[in-house]
């Protein structure tokens, strides 16, 4: 059993059993890599378990995939024109227009996109109408799905103010993913706060296995983590440490 799969067991008590919540072929996964072979090979071993797999190979098709069906974002952080952090970055923002400047050079998102011609067999006409129906779709704000980056950048201190529920880094066998889908499934048992919780205290555990002491020691980010991790702890009256037990 997968670290989150124990976190839900954990905090859900002897009564949860994650391997009987649901029926797999009604969880809806969406799969980004820019890598084809890659994200054939995820989609062949989630779809011969029985989830229901969609493929993306970049940000813009993976935010046009994306609806309210999708339950699971499977995200790779470093792709072409639109990253998996710049993908995040919209999964999070309240308002489309208050994105942060600097994560698409003071420019609209899909600015660069049509720039590079992102997908050449397109006339930019027809590329600008799906950059205007992905806005309209995303200031709906129903789309919500867990999240798992899945990629071979190493973790620094700017995912501490990112919303994801999982990271990990590349590469991933078979087992390794199925443990981490199964366990983003799992995640509807917990409430705001466990959830919450979990994915502060994992930034927390993956930082400290990447990061050296000497750079924790002087990042403010990492303090601020410490911070709401404590502050989390308190609100639930110490409910969420128990987390640390399969950490």
């Amino acid at each position: 059993m997968g670290y989150l799969s124990k976190v839900v067991e954990t905090l859900g008590g002897e009564d949860t059993d994650v391997d009987a919540m649901r029926s797999k072929e009604d969880i809806e996964i969406l799969v980004v890599d820019d890598e084809p072979h890659v994200a054939e090979m995820y989609e062949d071993w989630l779809s011969l378990e029985g989830y229901t797999v969609e493929v993306a190979e970049g940000g813009v098709q993976a935010l046009d995939a994306l609806d309210e069906g999708t339950e699971i974002l499977l995200l790779d952080r470093r792709m072409p024109m639109m990253s998996g952090d710049e993908v995040l970055a919209i999964l999070e923002s309240e308002d489309l227009q208050d994105l942060q400047p600097a994560r698409f050079d003071g420019r609209d998102p899909f600015h660069t996109v049509s720039e590079k011609d992102w997908n050449k067999d397109l006339p930019l006409d027809t590329v600008k109408k799906l950059e205007r129906d992905i806005v309209k779709k995303f200031q709906s704000r129903n789309i919500d799905p867990k999240v798992c980056m899945m990629t071979a950048v190493e973790p620094d201190f700017e995912i501490v103010d990112m919303e994801f529920d999982h990271y990990v880094t590349k590469s991933v066998d078979r087992d390794d993913l199925l443990d981490v889908v199964d366990g983003l499934a799992a995640l509807d048992e917990l409430d705001e706060a466990e959830r919450e919780f979990q994915s502060m205290y994992w930034k927390k555990t993956i930082l400290e296995g990447s990061r050296t002491k000497h750079e924790i020691q002087k990042s403010d980010k990492f303090d601020d983590l410490r911070q709401g991790i404590s502050e989390l702890e308190e609100e639930s009256e110490g409910e969420v440490e128990r987390v640390k037990e399969v950490a």
